[in-house]
Parts: C-alpha cells; sequence; structure tokens
C-alpha cells in the first residue's frame, strides 16, 4: 500500500490534526501521495482507504469499522445538545429530552464502535 492521506476537509483544524500527528517526525507533504486530497465527508474518506487509493484518512470509529477499518483514535468530541431554558417546557422539547434519557436509547449508542453513552439524555446546565 502506498502512503497516501486523505483529509476529511481543509480547513484549520484538520491542519492542526496532521501537523500534531507529524510534529517533530521526517514528514514530507510531496512523499506522501494523496496528501492534499479533498473528500467530502467522512464516508468518502474510508471508501479511498477501503479501496487503496488511500491509507489513511480522518474520520469516525463507525465509519472505520462499517468497512473494516483499522482506528486509530485522535481526539474524544462530546457533542451537547443546547436548548435555551424557555424551551425547557415546549411539547416537542420533552418529548426529545424524554427519547435521550431512554436506557434503551443509551444502550444502543453504547453499542455503536466509538460512542459513549454516560451523558446522554443529562442536563447539565441551565442558562
Amino acid at each position: 500500500m502506498t502512503s497516501d492521506l486523505s483529509t476529511a476537509r481543509k480547513g484549520p483544524l484538520y491542519a492542526f490534526c496532521w501537523m500534531s500527528i507529524f510534529h517533530g517526525r521526517a514528514f514530507r507533504r510531496k512523499k506522501v501521495g494523496g496528501y492534499g486530497n479533498l473528500v467530502l465527508n467522512h464516508t468518502h474518506g474510508a471508501q479511498m482507504v477501503a479501496y487503496n487509493l488511500a491509507d489513511a484518512a480522518l474520520g469516525l470509529r463507525a465509519i472505520s469499522a462499517a468497512y473494516g477499518l483499522d482506528f486509530i483514535p485522535m481526539e474524544t468530541v462530546r457533542c451537547d445538545l443546547v436548548i435555551p431554558y424557555d424551551f425547557l417546557d415546549h411539547p416537542a422539547v420533552k418529548v426529545i429530552l424524554d427519547v435521550l434519557q431512554m436506557r434503551a436509547l443509551r444502550e444502543e449508542l453504547a453499542s455503536l464502535p466509538g460512542y459513549e453513552s454516560s451523558c446522554t439524555g443529562k442536563i447539565i446546565s441551565a442558562v
């Protein structure tokens, strides 16, 4: 396999991630075929790797697992749903919060590769 890297998007965050990985190592972009490739999403990056068009891509563990690819975690990202306090009594918001607090949903999320659900459905702060 050749040494190709495919980034999910060009931008400061991805450039920072790649620079962090290769910091202090002999790394020449020109020697890494495909380093400048642009893909549209995580799935496209995984397809590039799966089809031997790249050795690596930034992406999600679940996508890597779906394509039978190895995965090296770089960062853990927590995603929060922010709801204005005044909307907490809205019927639709109550339904969303009820679903997020269901044990079955948390267990289903926890079964997915790369997902952790211990905080799912918890109200962390009121603003």
